[in-house]
């Protein structure tokens, strides 16, 4: 299926972010989402899938799913969204354990984590900018 981004080169954390803004503007604004986008080898996106829309403050995020669809889509590499609706970019306690096991899991599989971006209204914080995660090979 066509989605915003389709085929488009995710190299920095910025014009992921951009792409997720599109994305995001079409889910609802006052809830949680929890996007993955999947990566070929030259960083092209080649499949996205929205895992969970949650609560105003929280949204579940299964490990499992994220690489399942990984694997089934061939991923090389995979990129993490969510929105915080609150505004509030800081990744909490919560986040960045999620994204250590989303990053175990890839490291067992061998697909990359390169990155899990919290969107905001018109910005957003990378986890890989702050380097809030342990490895990021591009």
């Amino acid at each position: 299926p066509e989605f915003e981004g389709k085929g488009a080169t995710l190299d920095s954390p910025s014009l992921s972010a951009h792409v997720g803004h599109a994305i995001f503007s079409t889910l609802d604004v006052d809830r949680e989402h929890v996007v993955v986008r999947f990566l070929n080898t030259k960083h092209k996106l080649i499949g996205m899938k929205i895992l969970h829309s949650g609560s105003i403050n929280g949204a579940e995020v299964s490990v499992r799913e994220i690489m399942k669809s990984a694997l089934l889509m061939s991923a090389c590499s995979i990129i993490c969204l969510h929105n915080h609706p609150s505004g509030v970019l800081t990744p909490s306690a919560m986040d960045l354990s999620i994204t250590k096991s989303i990053q175990q899991a890839c490291l067992l599989l061998n697909v990359l984590l390169l990155d899990h971006v919290i969107l905001g209204t018109n910005t957003h914080y990378s986890m890989e900018e702050h380097g809030d995660l342990s490895y990021c090979i591009r």
